[in-house]
């Protein structure tokens, strides 16, 4: 914390927290004797995600600093008249959020020089790391197992041809959407199944899909785009359960629901619309490390294109 300036009065009252403690546990037959709490946070805390954010900064700066992850370039001339040409160029190393880390390089040599900082790290921080649930994806054909050198350990890893979840995202290579889509419709018939059998009012079914899985869905679609036809496929069955439940004809046409004036039932479809519009606003509106990158991918692929 004194790394980042943080003042000493708070710092002192941030260790106060969480230093000299004791805990005890809700049982069916009662609270357990209290106990000593020798290191960590509690789970839940709510300044929790704050200073694991403090806490791994450093690794993550300094493996940003070595310039080790995975590099994104073009070069052009800005005037085709003049000899000088213009580079943008950005660096990308991991992607984290508390303990969920995902460390992206351009080749094993580099991943191993990353995992060997963080591993210094970890023994430093005496953070325990079990290595052998680690994952890896790669870009190419590859089958075989990788030994991959984990600090002073050496982990066997078969590359994973199928989508990885991070932070309930599904990230895959093959920009395959017949995952997620499976995915959807198992989520979306789970939730006509359930709704089907509760003796819910109209405003409670619309409230329900509108601000609890249609959100969801669109958390899972941040790094995928259907097309209208998809979307459409997916919004039947729950179009269906609704007029069911509303004792509507299935005939009847689909805007007595989604009619913003009536029930105003979202659309998957309008909703992924809306959501990509914003997206691209907001990235191409704020100078930061998403926006360098994309913009260096706009104009690679805009020279692909030519």
């Amino acid at each position: 914390m004194e790394r980042i300036k943080i003042p000493i009065h708070l710092i002192t009252i941030i260790l106060n927290l969480f230093t000299n403690r004791k805990n005890s546990v809700f049982t069916t037959f009662g609270n357990t004797d209290l106990y000593d709490i020798q290191i960590g946070i509690d789970q839940g805390e709510v300044i929790s995600p704050l200073l694991w954010c403090i806490y791994y900064d450093p690794l993550l700066c300094e493996i940003e600093q070595q310039k080790l992850g995975y590099n994104i370039s073009h070069t052009w001339k800005k005037d085709v008249m003049k000899i000088e040409h213009t580079t943008i160029s950005q660096t990308v190393s991991s992607i984290a959020f508390m303990d969920d880390t995902t460390w992206v390089a351009p080749n094993q040599t580099n991943l191993e020089k990353i995992l060997d900082i963080a591993d210094e790290f970890y023994r430093i921080t005496n953070t325990a790391i079990n290595k052998n649930k680690s994952e890896l994806i790669i870009n190419n054909n590859k089958k075989d197992t990788i030994d991959i050198k984990f600090g002073d350990a050496t982990i066997p890893i078969q590359p994973s041809k199928k989508p990885i979840r991070f932070l309930g995202v599904w990230i895959s290579f093959n920009k395959n959407k017949s995952f997620i889509k499976q995915q959807l419709q198992t989520e979306i018939i789970k939730f006509c199944n359930i709704i089907k059998r509760k003796p819910l009012t109209d405003r409670q079914l619309i409230y329900i899909f509108n601000m609890v899985l249609a959100p969801k869905i669109m958390y899972r679609l941040q790094i995928y785009v259907l097309t209208e036809i998809e979307c459409q496929k997916l919004m039947a069955p729950i179009r269906k359960t609704f007029k069911n439940k509303l004792k509507f004809a299935t005939t009847a046409p689909n805007y007595l629901v989604q009619n913003k004036f009536l029930y105003n039932l979202m659309d998957i479809w309008s909703l992924q619309c809306q959501r990509q519009s914003k997206a691209l606003v907001s990235l191409f509106s704020t100078n930061t490390l998403l926006y360098e990158t994309a913009k260096s991918v706009y104009f690679n692929s805009k020279k692909d294109l030519a």
